[in-house]
């Protein structure tokens, strides 16, 4: 099955669709067909993968550029995709499950991947990537995104991006925690959003910062460049605090109950020691909160 759910036109008359697809995916605009998946990909044909294909204006035929986002476990998949353009740019943001997914160019064989199957982020909860192509010279894959999840139960639906002066706006829904990596190395960031009922979201990708994210959630705004912030992260109980606004500092688990610690305040950063704890914890200070994890 192949569905065409999105396009946009650039400013060098390329025309991009994107959509998605299960079992084999044929390129019919290409005289010689190019077959996806390949026995040596690591791909499960099963599943429901996402593709990106540069056409052109006039003729509609293919003028170079076929690129596929795939989930690589086989029990997971890629659920919806959306696109958006700007000038020779698409923004592309997708909801899926797993916790590895692979980019993939079948014009140059490029590939690079999201793998944080070290982070205790569950498999089964859906999530939601965001990644930026150049559609000129070529179709190519700059930066991606990705939001995380902590616990079952916790849901991230895309609905429709919008882009306009190299930002890229995403919406959708979430319920529970959500929360951020940062340009591809997978790294968790110290960005944490969190509401147990079925929510709406605007964030904002900065292509000039390589995606960053920007998080608008109940009129407020959250960047991630605040100094707020855990380290070292992941840690064994204890790590400095910077950032810190107000001098209260409450610590809980992710169901919410207290944990015991110290803290040593100081200026410009802070010391904590948490008491006979391990797992995620989450910090918060203000309207502020972060997330570590303690080993």
């Amino acid at each position: 099955e192949m569905t065409g759910d999105q396009i946009y036109v650039d400013d060098h008359n390329n025309v991009i669709v994107s959509g998605l697809f299960s079992n084999l995916l044929y390129n019919p605009f290409y005289p010689s067909t190019i077959i996806h998946p390949s026995p040596s990909l690591n791909i499960f044909p099963t599943v429901t993968d996402a593709y990106i294909v540069r056409l052109d204006a006039q003729s509609l035929k293919y003028n170079g550029g076929f690129e596929v986002i795939q989930t690589n476990e086989s029990q997971n998949e890629i659920k919806k995709i959306a696109m958006t353009g700007f000038k020779d740019n698409i923004y592309v943001s997708a909801t899926y499950t797993g916790n590895s997914i692979g980019f993939l160019s079948l014009e140059t064989s490029a590939n690079s991947s999201i793998d944080f199957s070290g982070v205790p982020t569950p498999i089964s909860s859906e999530k939601i990537l965001v990644a930026h192509y150049e559609t000129y010279p070529a179709l190519v894959k700059s930066w991606h995104n990705t939001t995380l999840t902590y616990q079952t139960g916790d849901e991230h639906f895309v609905k429709a991006n919008a882009a306009m002066n190299n930002k890229v706006y995403t919406v959708g829904n979430y319920r529970n925690y959500m929360d951020f990596t940062f340009d591809n190395n997978g790294v968790v960031d110290d960005i944490l959003s969190y509401n147990f009922r079925l929510s709406a979201f605007i964030f904002r990708n900065d292509h000039f910062q390589s995606g960053m994210f920007k998080l608008y959630e109940v009129g407020n705004e959250t960047d991630i460049e605040s100094e707020f912030k855990a380290f070292p992260n992941p840690n064994s109980g204890s790590f400095y605090l910077s950032g810190i606004e107000e001098e209260e500092i409450f610590i809980t688990d992710i169901l919410g109950r207290n944990l015991s610690f110290t803290v040593e305040l100081n200026q410009d950063k802070s010391y904590i020691q948490i008491e006979n704890f391990k797992g995620i914890a989450i910090i918060k200070n203000g309207a502020m909160s972060i997330r570590i994890i303690v080993e």
